[in-house]
């Protein structure tokens, strides 16, 4: 059954050519934040660290890595179940701070 789910949501994929880049690169994107979301844990509690202290970032670096990857692998797991579909809007991301993992601003900047 999973095999011909698999097989239609290929094809629909494949046969729209108007939106076939879109929705690759949301699946795409889906996949990536499913792989990356717990990464999220240790990067927070490293960036907490940095800005706070080590105790801070053991405790609320902790909590609030969690809860960024709940976010990242929600966002990652909805965007594989539609990518076929143009929800949001052209298929935009759910998940925008940043879009992908370690996308965005160099930490090393702030030290500069």
């Amino acid at each position: 059954m999973s095999k011909v789910l698999v097989m239609v949501l290929v094809l629909c994929v494949l046969a729209s050519s108007a939106w076939a880049g879109d929705a690759v690169e949301k699946l795409g994107r889906g996949v990536s934040n499913i792989i990356s979301a717990p990464f999220e844990i240790p990067k927070t509690m490293g960036d907490i660290k940095e800005e706070k202290g080590y105790i801070a970032g053991l405790t609320w670096g902790t909590f609030a890595g969690t809860v960024e990857m709940m976010k990242r692998l929600f966002a990652g797991v909805f965007e594989v179940a539609t990518f076929p579909l143009p929800i949001p809007d052209n298929y935009a991301p759910i998940k925008t701070d940043p879009e992908y993992f370690l996308d965005g601003k160099d930490p090393r900047e702030d030290r500069r």
